[in-house]
């Protein structure tokens, strides 16, 4: 099965990205394959509302393992069957947490191996601070220019100073494709679902 790994930084707002476009393909009921970085799979089924309410926090690295969700789309008169994975947030440096630094290794040999990439940056934050991004997105994103099979989600579109932060990036990673999205609203889902698709 095809793989789309979802990236970035600790609240860029990757899970909840993963549960809302997950629910936006039509899922209500959503299977997570948590894979842990002792080799452990742990399964979850949970409600969209359920789902955000215990993998989503402002605290960062809630996600400190591999949150798989095996997802079916409609193609013509056929359907699609592809991974979705959301995985630890990425930072620059070793971080001091022994768990958290073998999350990061899981994530970053997982998306190696992925056939598509979405890189989740947070708009908002970048609109109000644009040295928000920095090293770790350069080379997450010269990588990814590399590889193809890379996109890059201006995510949070529905917060304040997001505009000023989508104009930023799209300026900044000139050489990539941008789309504007919010895992809140939905914004910028048909898009996506058009990209993983035509990749997939």
């Amino acid at each position: 099965m095809r793989r789309t790994a979802v990236i970035g930084r600790p609240n860029a707002g990757k899970t909840a990205f993963t549960i809302s476009f997950a629910t936006y393909l039509g899922f209500q009921s959503l299977r997570f394959v948590k894979q842990t970085v002792e080799g452990e799979a742990v399964e979850l089924e949970l409600s969209q509302e359920a789902a955000a309410a215990s993998l989503v926090s402002p605290t960062p690295h809630k996600t400190t393992s591999i949150q798989a969700l095996e997802l079916e789309c409609a193609v013509g008169k056929g359907k699609r069957q592809f991974e979705l994975l959301d995985t630890c947030g990425l930072v620059e440096g070793i971080h001091p947490e022994r768990n958290i630094r073998l999350a990061m290794a899981q994530s970053l040999q997982l998306i190696k191996d992925a056939d598509l990439v979405l890189h989740v940056i947070d708009a908002a934050a970048v609109g109000r601070n644009q040295d928000s991004f920095g090293v770790l997105e350069e080379e997450l994103a010269s990588w990814g220019e590399a590889r193809g099979n890379y996109l890059l989600l201006a995510n949070k579109m529905d917060l304040p100073a997001a505009r000023a932060g989508l104009a930023a990036i799209q300026s900044f990673f000139s050489a990539l494709p941008v789309i504007a999205t919010s895992a809140r609203t939905g914004q910028g889902f048909k898009e996506v679902k058009k990209y993983v698709l035509r990749i997939l």
